[in-house]
């Protein structure tokens, strides 16, 4: 038998411009979480739809935060 649940999930992408070869690059990430029964908190309750959006969002936020530090560059850049 096989399970399916319901994925809560958001998409981020960061833009930039190469500083050696000026071409503009992008990175996508997606945070995602399943609304499921094993899916506990720290205190061992399931989590609710809320909590693991404010969760995810906060992950995503963090992300968003960091630089791009790799990215391809014909001149080495990244």
């Amino acid at each position: 038998m096989r399970m399916v649940f319901k994925e809560i999930k958001t998409k981020r992408t960061k833009k930039g411009i190469c500083k050696k070869c000026g071409k503009g690059y992008q990175l996508s990430k997606t945070f995602m979480q399943t609304l499921n029964p094993y899916n506990r908190d720290g205190n061992g309750n399931v989590k609710t739809l809320k909590q693991i959006l404010i969760e995810i969002e906060r992950e995503a936020n963090e992300w968003d935060k960091l630089p791009i530090t790799k990215h391809t560059c014909k001149l080495g850049g990244g």
